[in-house]
């Protein structure tokens, strides 16, 4: 079973009380994801989150990993908005490179992240095929994509898209990852942070989650 770990204390206050239950799950999920790439991926190969926001993705990771690898991993958050990466940069301004970056088009070259991580991002945008095919470029060959998507549509205004059934995400997914992609509906290991007693009352059964692997 993993580590308890205190999941709100990565989450600067003011974005706490102002999207007290999206923070929550977005945490559940990154705690998720952290032990998935401690677990898989190589302690020095970098790692990028597209749809960063304020950073705290980001330093769930760095907080994880430090006490597993020598190196610190390298870890790169990205997001189109320039107010969230001024936050994250004052946030978080160790061990994390922060950048301004549409998921349409991300300012890397290819092959260079072994993971790439995307927790409620496809959704904002209309040409999620055109980001999805972007964040497969920048992994290396063999490298691990970790997203989640809602499943059931949203009263959020800058959701530009919406992926109801598993066969809308599977015609986003097979065009760019093949047969290389997992499809699911929950992560059974984020009932091992019951750190609040909110998290409860928190369904994360609403959201798809995908593992995909670069061929």
């Amino acid at each position: 079973m993993p580590e308890r770990v205190e999941i709100l204390e990565y989450v600067p206050e003011e974005d706490l009380v102002k999207h007290r239950g999206i923070d929550l799950h977005h945490l559940r999920r990154y705690h998720y994801a952290a032990d998935r790439i401690r677990g898989l991926v190589p302690g020095s190969a970098p790692v990028l989150d597209v749809a960063c926001g304020v950073g705290y993705g980001c330093e769930i990771y760095r907080c994880k990993h430090a006490d597993v690898h020598r190196n610190q991993r390298p870890l790169v958050g990205a997001d189109i908005s320039e107010g969230a990466i001024v936050k994250a940069r004052a946030h978080f301004p160790q061990g994390i490179c922060f950048c301004l970056a549409d998921m349409r088009k991300l300012c890397f070259p290819c092959g260079c992240f072994a993971t790439v991580t995307c927790f409620e991002g496809l959704e904002h945008v209309q040409e999620s095929e055109l980001a999805l095919v972007e964040m497969y470029r920048v992994l290396l060959p063999g490298g691990l994509f970790i997203a989640s998507i809602p499943r059931e549509a949203s009263t959020n205004v800058w959701h530009r898209r919406c992926f109801p059934t598993e066969e809308s995400i599977r015609q986003l997914m097979h065009p760019v990852f093949g047969s290389n992609y997992t499809i699911g509906t929950q992560m059974c290991e984020l009932r091992a942070y019951p750190d609040r007693d909110c998290l409860d009352t928190l369904d994360p059964f609403d959201y798809w989650v995908i593992h995909g692997r670069r061929a």
